[in-house]
């Protein structure tokens, strides 16, 4: 079985914490790496990792964010089915070389679909490939964040923006740029908690 499959058995596979892998002397990377590949050897093209973690949710109403540290390509595979692939083609093989990264960095958060998401365990596996068959070093490691919209919160939507306010005046007397939310529910929602931003880094 591919280790994407849901019934692919890892319970004889060690575990540890990421930053996962081999670095070369020298290397400035974003996390420390705290769990050495002590047996790392260049002539292995492909490496594969799994991890099982719990949802309890709606995964229509959810969306992920994905960061990772890799070195050099990967893809990354949700309950079986391709997530997000990062220097790589699409059905890579187990020799397939992936594009060239001299030294990682932490790249995104990459904004995905949540919707391969089910109530219970979830699987995410990625296999992580070489640039080529003499590289000195091998980098691991990702985050996968759930960002979940209550139910209630789907009926709040936003219906009028006011942006560079020419000079209608507010309630106040002042005028600053608004927006109007309107409640499409049949009930009171809170509000709390929320917030919002003209910026995706920030959530």
């Amino acid at each position: 079985l591919p280790i994407s499959n849901l019934a692919f058995d890892d319970s004889s596979w060690l575990p540890g914490p990421t930053l996962i892998g081999h670095a070369k002397a020298g290397s400035t990377l974003p996390e420390p790496i705290r769990t050495d590949l002590t047996h790392y050897t260049s002539a292995v093209i492909t490496y594969y990792f799994r991890h099982t973690f719990q949802f309890n949710g709606n995964p229509q109403t959810t969306s992920l964010q994905l960061s990772y540290v890799i070195d050099d390509g990967a893809v990354f595979y949700l309950n079986g089915k391709k997530l997000w692939s990062a220097r790589l083609p699409d059905a890579p093989s187990p020799s397939t070389f992936a594009d060239f990264v001299d030294i990682a960095q932490l790249e995104g958060p990459v904004d995905l679909p949540g919707s391969d998401l089910v109530n219970g365990d979830n699987v995410l596996a990625v296999e992580v490939h070489q640039c080529n068959a003499s590289s000195g070093d091998i980098i691991f490691g990702a985050t996968l964040k759930a960002l979940t919209v209550s139910s209630l919160g789907a009926d709040v939507v936003l219906n009028e923006i006011m942006a560079d306010n020419p000079g209608a005046l507010g309630t106040d007397g002042n005028t600053a740029d608004w927006i109007e939310l309107y409640n499409t529910a049949d009930q009171t929602i809170s509000l709390a908690g929320w917030t919002l931003t003209d910026r995706k880094s920030v959530v």
